[in-house]
């Protein structure tokens, strides 16, 4: 049961070293002018296509594409489930497009600041970790929410522990720490 989280480490540092070569990438582009045109235009460009779909998901015509595109098939009722699912989950729709656009109008907002020399790569670093962890709040905080609402309401019988998990939880309110590899016999 360990696995998962060791694959949860394995992404996260994959992320964090490449949105590092992607800073250092950018610090680079910004020596060059041919380039930083290049990203300047990039950026705009998918600023001004988030505003479109922002502006189409408001007025309901991004919804309507979507389903002509996918129409809903199967019995009438199962039809009319999915088109309720999607009519309540409407509002929440038009947030997420209007929210991913002021992200990248904002990432945007950085790069030119920082391409144009009104602030330094530090303050575009902090810029884009506040960034980072305002959107990743925003979204984790009702997800994690509703994680413990669903273990605290969950039937314990389904989740019965087997003899090794008993085990493990007995040796885990020992107070013994889980490590996926224990240095400590390394001389």
């Amino acid at each position: 049961f360990r696995a998962p989280s060791l694959i949860i480490i394995l992404y996260g540092l994959s992320m964090a070293t490449l949105g590092a070569l992607a800073i250092d990438r950018a610090v680079e582009w910004v020596r060059d002018p041919e380039a930083e045109r290049s990203v300047r235009r990039a950026l705009w460009i998918g600023v001004g296509v988030m505003l479109v779909l922002a502006v189409l998901a408001s007025s309901g015509i991004l919804t309507d594409v979507w389903r002509g595109i996918f129409p809903f098939r199967g019995p009438p009722q199962q039809v009319a489930l999915k088109v309720m699912a999607i009519d309540a989950n409407l509002p929440l729709i038009k947030t997420g497009f209007w929210v991913v656009f002021a992200i990248a109008a904002a990432v945007v907002g950085a790069w030119e600041g920082y391409a144009r020399g009104i602030i330094d790569v530090r303050a575009w670093l902090i810029v884009l970790a506040l960034l980072v962890f305002a959107d990743l709040y925003r979204v984790d905080r009702p997800f994690i929410r509703g994680t413990v609402l669903m273990n605290e309401l969950d039937d314990p019988i389904r989740y019965t522990p087997d003899e090794s998990i008993r085990f493990l939880q007995s040796r885990q309110q020992a107070g013994e720490l889980f490590r996926a590899v224990d240095l400590s016999t390394v001389a």
